[in-house]
């Protein structure tokens, strides 16, 4: 009944836990494979983000290193498009939880080598459109033309602002191959910039926003926009406080082209785009 309803599941989570030793209990072993793939399939054409999960390193909960087959089980879900594999018992109750990790992180750094992400993100903008009536919703149209564009020039980054990460992830959607950094803007700052939603703490969206691949986020400092009317200076503001971020954190070097994705607020209310260069 759950693959009958996958599509509509998709539509109302906003992530999708997909638990191979509890979706085996209800399928048949030999489907395993196919059903993982249709579910992460469907969840990055819908933008959402999937979690691949369930014995992945199951091996290390007693041994310091996997077996070949978990290697390349965990290989198989980044090829696949999950945005995050996860460990349970292994890190949990396991001898070598720190070994673990270390192996599961090297395992998918190596695997994303080997994903075309151009092609993939045209892939998935072509299968928005086909499923859309050849429209997308300004936002998306606008987020995938910042991932074309990050593309065209070269870009080392791609920095958006967000006070719910909903842009950010739509960004994401579309595989680019540079880091998404994501300056979150926390409450007491967000109506300097022009964003309405003030329900959901800066640090939350954060932590939700990290399940989702290529995504760094950074929780702005409210004294940095305190004080500051001009929603332009606002948003210019947090912008170049995420590219020196992005900057610390050795996403990218001075000179090179960041393209850039916020809100301007006020009379002449927009969504910009522009591809400005690192300090």
């Amino acid at each position: 009944q759950g693959l009958a309803e996958i599509n509509n599941i998709i539509r109302e989570s906003d992530g999708v836990m997909l638990a191979r030793g509890d979706l085996g209990m209800e399928v048949p072993l030999e489907k395993m494979f196919q059903i993982q793939k249709i579910i992460i399939r469907k969840c990055n054409e819908a933008g959402k983000p999937v979690i691949t999960a369930t014995q992945m390193l199951e091996s290390m909960c007693n041994n310091p290193r996997p077996t070949r087959a978990e290697a390349t089980d965990v290989a198989n879900a980044v090829l696949d498009g999950t945005d995050s594999v996860m460990l349970s018992g292994e890190t949990a109750a396991g001898k070598f939880p720190v070994e673990a990790v270390q192996i599961m992180s090297s395992i998918c750094e190596e695997a994303e080598r080997c994903v075309d992400n151009y092609t993939l993100g045209q892939a998935l903008l072509a299968s928005a459109l086909d499923r859309n009536g050849r429209v997308l919703s300004s936002v998306e149209s606008l987020a995938s033309s910042a991932v074309n564009t990050a593309a065209a020039t070269g870009a080392s980054c791609i920095v958006v602002l967000a006070a719910t990460g909903m842009t950010a992830r739509l960004i994401a959607k579309y595989r680019p191959r540079v880091p998404v950094v994501v300056g979150v803007v926390p409450r007491a700052g967000r109506s300097a910039i022009g964003f309405q939603d003030r329900e959901v703490s800066g640090h939350q969206v954060a932590r939700q926003l990290m399940v989702t691949r290529g995504i760094v986020p950074y929780v702005i400092e409210p004294e940095m926009t305190a004080g500051v009317t001009d929603y332009g200076e606002a948003a210019s503001i947090s912008l170049n406080a995420s590219i020196m971020y992005a900057k610390q954190q050795g996403l990218i070097c001075s000179g090179q082209q960041v393209v850039a994705m916020y809100n301007v607020a006020g009379e002449n209310a927009c969504t910009v785009v522009r591809v400005v260069p690192c300090p």
